[in-house]
């Protein structure tokens, strides 16, 4: 943190999802006007379809990450997770095909958090989104003052 109690915040992108509900609405309207006879047929209905996947695109939640000099906050749509920011030691960036957030106490272990839809009883990271930059939620962590795992672990063999 910058020391002045600022709110950094950092929303993940949802880009791609956006992309692949108007990609598939485009699809939609194809097979369509591909049946019925006659272009005009098909585009009142296709635009109705582009225009509800697209609607579903900008209504469906993405994670933000927001840090104050008191707590930290994950929300992702009505999932709302706090912790003491003073119990944050470290992060650690998943990669896979949904890129997650694992947090770290101070002490090396990771920190458990409740399921988001109640699937299991904890997990052990955070799911941010398949658009997510790596280096955006680095800089991100940086500014909030939250170092990388691997740099924490490296300053306790000092």
């Amino acid at each position: 943190m910058d020391g002045n109690g600022e709110r950094l915040r950092f929303a993940c992108s949802r880009g791609r999802r956006l992309a692949m509900l108007v990609a598939a609405g485009v699809l939609a309207a194809a097979a369509v006007g591909a049946v019925l006879p006659g272009w005009y047929a098909a585009a009142v209905p296709a635009a109705l379809a582009a225009a509800g996947l697209g609607a579903a695109g900008l209504l469906a939640p993405s994670p933000v990450l927001e840090v104050d000099g008191v707590e930290f906050r994950y929300t992702h749509g009505r999932y709302l997770l706090r912790r003491p920011f003073e119990e944050i030691g470290a992060y650690r960036i998943v990669r896979g095909r949904t890129r997650s957030l694992a947090l770290y106490d101070y002490r090396g272990r990771p920190m458990a958090f409740p399921s988001l839809k109640n699937r299991r009883a904890t997990r052990p990271y955070l799911p941010l989104t398949r658009g997510t930059r790596v280096a955006e939620v680095e800089r991100f962590m940086a500014l909030a003052g939250i170092a990388p795992r691997h740099q924490m672990l490296a300053a306790d063999g000092d």
